[in-house]
């Protein structure tokens, strides 16, 4: 199974060692750090089915309001039109992993695992010269009617007429082969 790392100043993962078997997934216990908090996840174990071509998922779920973290495994049959996905209650906190059994075949799958990340300092550099510029646009000889619409609705445009909105219509009911 692949090893894959991702890092976080707020959330890392200590211990959950993942070991699997011909018949089962086994989980060590950890400690999930959460904002300044610690939750520890007792060892688990789940058995696997081999018969079948399937993907097992595990979660890491959350009710952050209980401040509350458990797993949450999916086992999906591929093949049939069946994509896996989460499908539980709690919000989903991390997807730890994934693991595809095919009868007969190597096991294809990955494991990731949440590491605390270090403060970097970010250091600026050279303002480019169009970051420096004003938002607001330079407005220069404007049309007469652009003027008499300052500060109403449609950016200075004026109202079409009567006679344009008539021939607006006609067209529109041309289009769509509206019979009068």
């Amino acid at each position: 199974m692949e090893r894959r790392e991702v890092t976080s100043l707020t959330k890392y993962m200590d211990g959950f060692d993942v070991t699997v078997t011909d018949d089962q997934i086994t989980l060590g216990e950890g400690v999930l750090h959460y904002k300044g908090e610690e939750f520890t996840f007792e060892a688990a174990s789940f058995i696997l089915n081999r018969e079948d071509r399937c993907q097992y998922d595990l979660y890491v779920v959350s009710d952050k309001e209980k401040m509350f973290f458990d797993y949450h495994l999916e086992m999906t049959y591929i093949g049939g039109g069946y994509i896996p996905a989460y499908t539980g209650d709690l919000p989903l906190f991390h997807k730890f992993m994934s693991l595809e059994i095919n009868p007969g075949q190597q096991d294809d799958g990955y494991i990731c695992h949440i590491r605390k990340g270090e403060k970097q300092e970010v250091k600026a550099g050279p303002l480019r010269r169009r970051h420096m510029r004003k938002l607001t646009p330079k407005i220069k000889n404007l049309p007469e009617q652009a003027n008499d619409n300052a500060g109403k609705p449609g950016n200075g445009q004026r109202k079409p007429t009567i006679e344009e909105l008539e021939k607006r219509i006609e067209y529109l009911e041309e289009l769509l082969g509206v019979v009068k």
